[in-house]
């Protein structure tokens, strides 16, 4: 699904992204690593890997509060071609879709959102792992 969106936008190589440190979690160890990408592998995708914690210091709490140094970072990132797909996700108990959120005007279209009925899982990545043994 991610691929689909990916491949039909733009001129871009489709990949996943894998980060080995986490700004809210402990470091991936090198076998956690090997076995997540093991995952992709299997079903013949790309991933990178990387060792940054932030997405491009992920969000406005990542920041350190500044609205305008976030704006700043992910005008940056629009302007290299980068664009975002976002599925649902449960916070709190509610499903929260990209609608949910106030993105600035010149930032909208680098943000799609993949339609609930085609993206849904209501559990975490971690609770797959732990329930594959991983």
């Amino acid at each position: 699904m991610h691929l689909f969106y990916a491949a039909f936008l733009g001129d871009g190589y489709p990949c996943f992204e894998l980060s080995a440190v986490n700004a809210d979690k402990p470091p991936l160890t090198v076998s956690q690593i090997k076995e997540r990408v093991m995952q992709f592998e299997k079903v013949g995708k790309t991933v990178i890997i990387s060792n940054q914690p932030y997405f491009y210091k992920k969000a406005p709490k990542y920041y350190g509060g500044d609205y305008d140094r976030m704006l700043k970072i992910l005008l940056e990132c629009k302007n290299t071609g980068c664009i975002f797909l976002v599925g649902g996700r449960d916070v709190d108990g509610v499903l929260k879709v990209l609608d949910d959120f106030d993105i600035p005007e010149e930032l909208k279209d680098m943000f799609i959102s993949i339609p609930v009925e085609r993206f849904r899982m209501d559990i975490s990545s971690t609770e797959i792992r732990r329930s594959r043994g991983i």
